[in-house]
């Protein structure tokens, strides 16, 4: 039964990447989250994990416009076992160059 659940919330959480006007390609899964790019310079993650973790949440990796430097920006921690993704934002002076989630 969760994985089923895991399965909906996480086809649901792809189809939200993709449906954002993400490619298809930045949308990625490894069976226990699913974790890509959202709107905009954002991030949208999801995790369902019988792992041992409880706990996740998306990552921003952005890069300043001006500097160069790239920055880490986080989403709050949201628990595995309820149905809502996780989301994590650039800043207005940066842009997003990836995607990622993590765990704990």
């Amino acid at each position: 039964m969760r994985y089923k659940k895991f399965a909906a919330v996480a086809g649901a959480v792809a189809a939200l990447i993709v449906g954002a006007g993400a490619s298809p390609a930045t949308a990625q899964s490894n069976g226990e989250c699913t974790w890509g790019a959202y709107v905009g310079d954002s991030t949208v993650a999801y995790c369902n994990t019988s792992e041992g973790h409880s706990q996740f949440r998306a990552v921003a990796i952005c890069q300043d416009d001006l500097s160069g430097d790239t920055f880490l920006f986080y989403g709050p921690w949201k628990w595995t076992y309820e149905p809502y993704p996780s989301y994590a934002y650039c800043n207005s002076s940066t842009f997003l160059l990836g995607a990622s989630y993590r765990i704990k």
